[in-house]
Formats: structure tokens, C-alpha cells, sequence
């Protein structure tokens, strides 16, 4: 007799006894929603872009090395990047916030320029400025200076850039391109002064005052295809006797620190020949090489490279430097303005819990400031998000985890503000089925302040989240709960249970996801489409253990009596599981 599988389309040829095998269960896909995300603020950066999040993800942690100054793995001054390494035991996102950013450091670097062969160009260049530059009587307002070696023009203002007059310099340009030759600054080709007024380098001498920083410039001059670039450089110092800077055979390259903070101030820039012809610029920071660039002939050249770590500026031809430090790198005290404005920035990205590591009394009102908000975004935005902080007595709420005390680490004990990015990591980290009681906390060697059994019961009555050490001398979570310690109908026992209100959490956001306004009729067909969703959620969640007791039948129904013109109701039944944390035996023994 035949058999197997059959297509009801296309049937089959033998008689026989053909079956398919299908399973009764709606397997439809519906959106759960993701979990693992968590917020670090560095109230004590010393480098980096402030008033933003940086996103870090574990699958590239140390990827935002740049934007610190520091690796992750480094043990900064400041143990910031350790705020970042806990969290991501147990996180799988981290956006970190720098809340405030200090002064720049930067530094004028001076560079040797090497006596240049002459060619047929430079040659050319020097003998128009030979014959036009400043030859004309009466010159006045400046003078002049022309390093053939070099090729570097320096023109020392004595007065204002308006008061120079007879230079030549348009005279030179005019021979040069009577000779065939093209004079470009700024990209723009020159061919008078009209022309030179149209660059940023004429804006720059334009606003040129006594004291200023020097303007220095490039000039290409080119001719069937081979280029050349002269350094110009016009300097208005405070005695007007000589250049302060550039003078003869040096251009100047300026550096600034990319952000502001004191770590700008473990920048280096060297310029070293290469053999090969141009130069090499290498950056290290803190004595490590961070960048390296090979071959560049000049300041342009670096500019285009984008640096990470530094922008650099000036114009011209590049020499050789020796290292030379940036400094004047500051940090900046962060206020409680500056922690509201972090508070009020997290409603612009997507997270489940956020590290608030401000202890002491001076932090009272700000830990208040954060309670206010993360009830407006549970409460009033549906966002089921936590704060953990350290030391916060009496909040009595489900989103504030409220951590008393700490952890060494093989000797290095933290703060308990410092613990909280571990709890923040591990919380955000944890599945709707999972609790944190008696979890590990990885790397920790000892608690520091651990309670003893009459502390450690009022702790946990008072809605205290504090480790402990377990029966294998190994540093644990207690108990999974968070700051919630009043209880009445509508939030029992239950809701001071991370565990269950992950649970709630998560199932809010499936609902949230799967049922956006204006997509569902609000008539009887569309209501069966919603209970038909709602049934499947309801599914994978009682699936994968996060809720039992599942009455599909009556626990996701539409209130079709109250469902009228655009507003919808939904009675949902939901039993969250929870870990089996107190294990009670009754031992008769015989």
C-alpha cells in the first residue's frame, strides 16, 4: 500500500494512505521585545564628548576607545572605564554618558624645514620675488623676509594688515604667470588681489589683531603638470621686530586635543623624516602609539586624515618635530544641572536599566529627581525601565534597586555607587525567567560591609538589593528585590520581585509592539485578529516559563461591550512565575 505526505493541490496516483503531520499549536512570530541594555553616565570623564550617549556593544566593547581617551580595560585615574567593565559582566549594550566636558589641551608645534634642492619652479619663485617683492618704494606696514631653502615667505606686519602697502606680491604672481605658471591658495587660482580676497586665508589676515596667533598659508605653484608648495606666513607680534614664531627655516603646526578634559594632556605629536621621501606623524597617547601617518609632505595632507584623537591646523609644508606634549587639558566638576540634564535625556533612547551612581548627602535631591522621572516613564509612558543607585532609603517603588553595600575585587574594593553599574548590567542583562538571587557576581573576591542575619532581614524588609556570601565562600547576589515595601491590592508582594517584574515588563513592551494604534478594525473582525495575537504572546511567554496558569479561553479577551469608536479594552490575565527562593522541608525523622 502507498503512503507518505501529501500535497492537498496536487493529490496523489496510487491508492494508499498518505499523511501529514502538523502541529495544532499557532506558531505565528509576534514581537517580545529585547532585554540587556543598560545606561552608565562617567560623572568623572577626563576626555570625551559630553551630553551624548556613546553606544558600546559586547561584541566590541573597547570599539569607542577614542571618545575616552582610555581603553575599557584600562585602570584610569579616575575609574571610570571600571564603571563600563562591570556593567558589561552581564549587559549586552551599554550607552555611556559624559556629563560634562572641560578645556582642550593643544600646542603650537614647531617644525624644521629641510633645505630643498632648487628646481626649475623654485627658481622661478625666487626670482620673481627677487625682482617684485617689496621693490617698490615706499613700502610700508611690514617686512619681509624669503628663505629660498625653506621656500617660506615671512611677512612681519608692523601695523595692521590695512596699512601694508607695495608688498609686490601681486607684481610676483603676475611674472609667474606670464612665465606659464599657476598660483593657487586655498584651491582658488590667483591672478590678483580680487582673487586672493575670495580664500579663507585673506578672512584669517582680515581679522588678524596684535598678539595674534600667526596665519600661515600655503601657495602652489604649478606648471605642466608638477606642483610645488610654498609656506607663507604672516605674523603680528606685540614688539613688531620680529616673527615670534616661523621665522626662517620652521613652519608652526597647531594641535588641539579632539575633546576637553586632562587626558588631552597625555598626547604626544612627533614628525619624523622618512627615508622614503615626506614625513611620518605619529600620535601616542600616554605613551602608546595611537595613529601613525606615513609619507606626508603637508599640513593639508594631516588635516585630511581626521585624526581621531586630535584636529590639527595651520598650512604649508611639514618638518621635523620633536615629541611635543599637548597641555592646558582641564576637567570640569559636574553639577546637579548637569545630572538633571542626563536625567532628562533618557527618554531619547532605548534601554532597561540605568546605572545612577551619586551617593553622599549632596546627592539626596538628585536621587529624588531620578525617582520622579523613572515613575513618569514606567507610570505615564509605559517604559519598563529601572534605576539602580546607591545608598536610596525609602523610595518604596518597583523601578529603584536600591544597593547598600559591596564588592572587592581580588583586593580593589568599590565604592557602593561602583557596585551599581554591576547590578545595572546584570538587572538589564536578566531574562524574564531569570532571577538574581544568589547569582554570582563574577570576579568579586569578598563584600565589603557584609550584614549580618538581623541586618540582612531588616535589609531586605527595608527593600535593600546587597550581596552576600554563599555556602561555597562565593560572593552572591541575596535576594533579587527592589525598593518596593508597601503593598496593597493592586501591587502585592509579588512587585518587589525583580523577576516577576521583568516579567511584567517584557510583556508589556510584546503588547506594545504587536498592538500599534491604527492597524487593528474596532469591530468584531478585528477583535478576533487581536485575541488571536494576544493568545500568541500569551503563548510564548507561558513557552519559554515566564508566566503559568494560562487560561487561553479567558485570559486575553476584548471588552466588546466598552470597544466603541476608536478606544479599544483588553482584560488580560497574567501569572508571573517566580524563582523557588525559600525552600521550606518539614523533616520527621524516625
Amino acid at each position: 500500500m502507498a503512503g507518505g505526505r501529501f500535497d492537498k493541490l496536487v493529490g496523489k496516483t496510487r491508492p494508499g494512505t498518505y499523511i501529514n503531520f502538523e502541529s495544532g499549536r499557532d506558531n505565528s512570530v509576534v514581537s517580545t521585545g529585547t532585554r540587556g541594555t543598560v545606561i552608565i553616565p562617567l560623572p568623572k570623564a577626563a576626555y570625551g564628548p559630553a551630553k551624548q550617549f556613546i553606544k558600546l556593544t559586547n561584541a566590541s566593547p573597547d570599539a569607542q576607545a577614542a571618545l575616552f581617551g582610555f581603553s575599557i580595560y584600562d585602570s584610569d585615574p579616575n575609574r571610570q572605564m571600571l564603571l563600563l567593565r562591570e556593567a558589561f559582566k552581564r549587559a549586552t549594550t551599554v550607552y555611556a554618558y559624559i556629563l560634562t566636558e572641560g578645556n582642550k589641551a593643544s600646542a603650537e608645534i614647531e617644525m624644521t624645514l629641510p633645505e630643498q634642492e632648487a628646481t626649475e619652479i623654485s627658481t622661478a619663485v625666487s626670482e620673481a620675488i627677487a625682482q617684485n617683492m617689496g621693490a617698490k618704494e615706499n613700502l610700508t606696514g611690514c617686512t619681509l623676509n624669503y628663505d629660498e631653502g625653506s621656500r617660506k615667505l615671512t611677512m612681519t606686519l608692523t601695523g595692521p594688515v590695512s596699512e601694508v602697502k607695495n608688498t609686490g606680491l601681486f607684481d610676483t604672481v603676475t611674472a609667474l604667470l606670464e612665465q606659464g605658471y599657476a598660483v593657487t591658495i586655498d584651491g582658488v587660482n590667483i591672478t590678483g588681489a580680487a582673487d586672493f580676497m575670495k580664500t579663507d586665508t585673506y578672512k584669517k589676515l582680515a581679522a588678524l589683531e596684535k598678539g595674534g596667533a600667526d596665519v600661515s598659508f600655503g601657495v602652489t605653484v604649478s606648471k605642466d603638470g608638477a606642483e610645488e608648495v610654498f609656506t607663507a606666513c604672516v605674523a603680528y607680534p606685540e614688539s613688531g621686530a620680529a616673527t615670534r614664531a616661523g621665522e626662517g627655516n620652521t613652519n608652526t603646526l597647531t594641535a588641539v586635543a579632539k575633546y576637553g578634559g586632562s587626558r588631552g594632556n597625555a598626547l604626544t605629536v612627533t614628525v619624523d623624516a622618512n627615508p622614503l621621501g615626506g614625513y611620518d606623524v605619529l600620535i601616542h597617547l600616554d605613551g602608546a602609539k595611537v595613529a601613525e601617518y606615513e609619507g606626508l609632505s603637508t599640513i593639508e595632507e594631516l588635516i585630511a586624515q581626521e585624526n581621531p584623537y586630535i584636529d590639527f591646523a595651520g598650512t604649508g609644508s611639514l618638518g621635523e618635530a620633536a615629541g611635543t606634549n599637548l597641555a592646558g587639558g582641564t576637567d570640569e566638576d559636574v553639577t546637579n544641572t548637569d545630572i538633571t540634564s542626563f536625567i532628562d535625556a533618557w527618554e531619547s533612547v532605548k534601554f532597561n536599566t540605568v546605572c545612577f551612581p551619586f551617593d553622599g548627602e549632596d546627592a539626596v535631591n538628585i536621587k529624588q529627581a531620578a525617582l520622579t522621572k523613572v515613575k513618569y516613564m514606567r507610570d505615564s509612558m509605559g517604559k519598563g525601565v529601572q534605576v539602580v543607585m546607591p545608598n536610596a532609603p525609602g523610595m518604596d517603588y518597583e523601578g529603584i534597586i536600591n544597593v547598600t553595600n559591596s564588592v572587592s575585587l581580588d583586593g580593589d574594593e568599590l565604592t557602593v555607587a561602583e557596585a551599581c553599574a554591576w547590578v545595572a548590567g546584570a538587572t538589564a542583562g536578566a531574562s524574564n525567567t531569570e532571577s538574581l538571587t544568589y547569582i554570582q557576581y563574577t570576579g568579586a573576591t569578598a563584600v565589603v560591609d557584609p550584614k549580618s542575619n538581623e541586618e540582612a532581614i531588616a535589609a531586605i524588609n527595608a527593600g535593600e538589593f546587597f550581596f552576600s556570601i554563599n555556602e561555597n565562600d562565593e560572593v552572591v547576589v541575596e535576594y533579587d528585590i527592589n525598593s518596593l515595601t508597601t503593598f496593597a491590592d493592586k501591587k502585592d508582594k509579588s512587585y518587589r520581585k525583580n523577576r516577576v517584574i521583568r516579567v511584567f515588563d517584557t510583556f508589556q513592551e510584546a503588547v506594545q509592539l504587536n498592538f500599534p494604534p491604527n492597524k487593528y478594525d474596532n469591530e468584531e473582525n478585528g477583535w478576533g485578529i487581536m485575541e488571536g495575537i494576544g493568545k500568541t504572546i500569551l503563548r510564548q511567554f507561558e513557552d519559554n516559563g515566564a508566566i503559568t496558569n494560562v487560561s487561553y479561553d479567558e485570559d486575553f479577551l476584548v471588552d466588546r461591550e466598552n470597544s466603541v469608536d476608536d478606544e479599544t479594552y483588553f482584560n488580560v490575565g497574567l501569572q508571573a512565575v517566580d524563582s523557588a527562593e525559600k525552600l521550606y522541608f518539614t523533616i520527621t525523622t524516625r
